[in-house]
């Protein structure tokens, strides 16, 4: 069955379902929103297929914007207009708004898209009222994500002895798994992310337990098998950095234990087909600066050249998405693939603010994981800690990957977003509600002579 036939008998019979539970719960909405990430980002979509989940993807979202407006105006709550991600994103969005009409851009498109981030950054933000909510929406995300990954290990196997060559890797990786290895490793590292933070929830009983924790297990094989180098060093990250956070835990040691185990046999026996990508990484050659081959070599010579470009225009770049095209002008005969970089991408879009702004939505996502992990209800303490190495380890990936808007980047960014509404800007009114109590409280006492 193609993937355009799945999707439209899957919407045949879950549509009735969901729009009885829209007209009982608008809610429901976030849910199915959040429902559409796993599907649309991992899994081997066919041109026809991959087009259908993303008209629903962005049809589910418009509809979740509606009914998020309608009740907010028959009700007595208050839109939440403002989180420094919403900021410093909006920000990013403008620059490159000012960056495309200075350089004549053609990437129109490009900026529709990053809107749609925006988008559902706000609506998460405004949908979320609980660290709870926040914790169906991890389950949500990484119990979908478990369904669409027995596919992929029952077509991937193969791949974990593939010792064919460049060619036939290629092919394979785009056949076998999924047609782009930087974003299902970044969909898999977001599972384990919103597996382990759901998993360290204190509250949690041990058969739940142990049945996320082989569903991470699952996953990090399954980014394995993308043979993604990047979504590989952010794993060594996430590993190394989550032992110490679940040996804190005391119900939580077995699986830091597990992990360390997991990292250590992948390490003596990775797929081939990793292994094999890995060791190209310092194969630099002067056919491989001519012609962009998969290995450092080309992206070093990316890097140089986004680097020019800034030093020509700083502070508009050359537009968005239009990098790939500069290089097209430079070396016509050279293989034109994406920028391998978050980082300098954002700064080719919309000059060096550009990047700041972007540096500070991500920083301010950190903290604010790290600030209500140490300020926030105990039972999710570790939950938050867990999401905040996570989105560290992504932002390790960011400098040698490519989609540094990737919906699933900006999935965590509209989490962290939630999070601040939750966990933050409750905490800062009532501290001011205190302090305007306490002054007005204040007894002043009159003496007449």
């Amino acid at each position: 069955m193609e993937n355009w036939q799945l999707a439209v008998l899957l919407t045949g019979a879950l549509g009735p379902i969901a729009l009885y539970l829209l007209l009982k719960k608008p809610k429901v909405s976030l849910y199915l929103l959040v429902g559409t990430f796993p599907i649309f980002t991992v899994g081997r979509m066919e041109m026809a297929g991959g087009m259908l989940f993303l008209s629903m993807q962005k049809a589910v979202g418009l509809l979740a914007f509606i009914l998020m407006i309608y009740e907010y105006l028959y009700s007595s709550r208050k839109l939440r207009l403002f989180t420094p991600q919403m900021l410093f994103a909006f920000i990013v969005l403008f620059l490159m708004f000012v960056s495309f009409f200075m350089n004549e851009g053609e990437s129109l498109s490009w900026l529709q898209r990053y809107f749609s981030n925006i988008f559902f950054i706000f609506i998460m933000m405004n949908w979320v009222d609980s660290h709870e909510e926040l914790q169906n929406i991890s389950f949500l995300y990484f119990s979908i994500l478990a369904v669409t990954t027995l596919y992929h290990l029952s077509t991937g196997a193969e791949l974990y002895t593939l010792t064919g060559q460049d060619a036939q890797i290629g092919e394979s990786r785009m056949e076998g798994i999924m047609l782009d290895a930087n974003r299902a490793a970044q969909a898999y590292l977001l599972g384990i992310g919103a597996a382990g933070s759901w998993l360290l929830n204190t509250n949690r009983k041990r058969p739940a337990q142990i049945a996320v924790g082989v569903l991470i297990v699952i996953f990090s094989l399954s980014l394995f098998l993308t043979a993604s180098r990047s979504g590989f060093i952010a794993f060594v990250v996430v590993a190394g950095l989550s032992v110490p956070v679940m040996l804190s835990n005391r119900k939580s040691r077995p699986f830091s234990i597990a992990i360390i185990v997991v990292t250590i046999l992948v390490a003596l026996f990775p797929p081939k087909i990793l292994e094999k990508r890995i060791k190209r990484i310092p194969y630099i050659t002067k056919e491989a600066r001519q012609t962009q081959e998969e290995h450092a070599g080309s992206r070093m010579i990316q890097y140089e050249f986004a680097l020019d470009l800034l030093t020509e225009s700083p502070f508009t770049g050359v537009g968005p998405n239009e990098f790939n095209r500069a290089y097209s002008k430079r070396s016509p005969e050279a293989i034109n693939r994406a920028l391998h970089s978050w980082y300098l991408k954002v700064a080719t879009d919309g000059g060096w603010l550009s990047l700041g702004a972007y540096l500070l939505m991500l920083l301010f996502s950190l903290l604010t994981f790290v600030v209500v992990g140490i300020r926030g209800p105990p039972q999710y303490r570790y939950s938050y800690f867990f999401l905040a190495i996570t989105l560290f380890a992504t932002m390790i990936m960011g400098l040698v990957s490519s989609l540094p808007y990737s919906k699933l980047l900006y999935f965590l960014v509209a989490y962290s977003a939630a999070t601040w509404a939750v966990g933050i800007k409750p905490k800062q009114e009532a501290e001011k509600e205190d302090e305007i109590s306490s002054s007005s409280d204040t007894v002043v006492i009159v003496r007449k002579d």
